[in-house]
């Protein structure tokens, strides 16, 4: 732990395994995860492979090794006019369905929604537009699905808790079940002022890194304490960034008691995901 990183700032205790095994299990009628994009800056692809396919091509015909570099070239499909990334909302949902074991759970991409039609307030801090995150989850509330495990909402615009804050990178209703996450800060455009030359391989891990991290809180896992684990808090981007995005043992086997997937298929199937999304350290652990 470095100086100002989570632990070091944030007193939490220990969630040992043996006081989650009674946590609210997966069953038939509560079995699917809803992700809600809110506004316009996504976009959908035919398949989550699509993109993936011509790069594989590529380093098929010059290579028959594993190659370590990010293959970036599609970049500029992913940026939009203002030069921040888009989002392809396909291969967030491949990517969570792999992740939480893709066979005992469902995962399902709700279509995106303008958050300007709805009773959300908002405003214009520090030249940058921020939606309440409070008013956006009694909204979310009010429409959780019957069969819903959780129902996260995901957005590209910044978030603020209440007036007296800057911002705030996401909140939850974990007894209700619902939360909402801004990806705002990881963009080139981002208040972080992150490193302008960041590839848009870097920003997709982010985003990844972060949402599966938000919906296993919702899992009743909490911040681990053992190991360099998705589930550690974090304060900032470079701390985010050291974080490891598998899941420790104690936490994996926290979210298998929960949801019952083959933990092994879990990992072939993350396997394969990160290998058609240039994902090469993920790929390698």
């Amino acid at each position: 732990v470095q100086s100002g990183d989570w632990l070091d700032c944030v007193p939490e205790k220990h969630q040992p395994i043996q006081k989650y095994v009674n946590y609210n299990k997966v069953n038939k009628a509560t079995c699917s995860v809803y992700i809600q994009p809110l506004g316009k800056n996504w976009k959908k692809t035919a398949s989550s492979t699509s993109k993936q396919s011509s790069s594989s091509s590529k380093s098929t015909n010059s290579s028959s090794n594993d190659s370590d570099h990010d293959d970036d070239a599609d970049d500029d499909d992913d940026v939009d006019d203002d030069g921040d990334f888009i989002l392809d909302l396909t291969v967030l949902h491949a990517f969570v369905s792999c992740y939480l074991g893709k066979r005992n759970i469902n995962v399902k991409m709700l279509d995106p929604i303008d958050v300007d039609e709805k009773k959300i307030r908002s405003r214009v801090h520090f030249n940058s537009k921020q939606y309440r995150a409070d008013d956006i989850l009694e909204w979310m509330i009010k429409k959780l699905p019957t069969d819903a495990y959780c129902l996260l909402a995901i957005t590209t615009t910044d978030l603020y808790p209440q007036d007296d804050w800057n911002f705030v990178f996401g909140m939850a209703e974990l007894t209700q079940r619902t939360g909402v996450f801004s990806f705002a800060r990881y963009q080139p455009s981002g208040i972080q002022a992150f490193d302008k030359t960041d590839s848009y391989t870097i920003f997709l891990k982010r985003c990844l890194q972060v949402c599966s991290h938000e919906i296993i809180h919702m899992f009743g896992v909490q911040h681990c304490l053992y190991y360099n684990c998705n589930m550690c808090g974090s304060m900032s981007l470079d701390e985010a960034d050291r974080q490891m995005m598998q899941l420790c043992p104690v936490d994996l086997m926290k979210l298998q008691q929960c949801i019952g997937f083959d933990v092994v298929q879990r990992y072939n199937d993350l396997l394969a995901f990160y290998k058609q999304n240039n994902l090469h350290e993920c790929r390698k652990w």
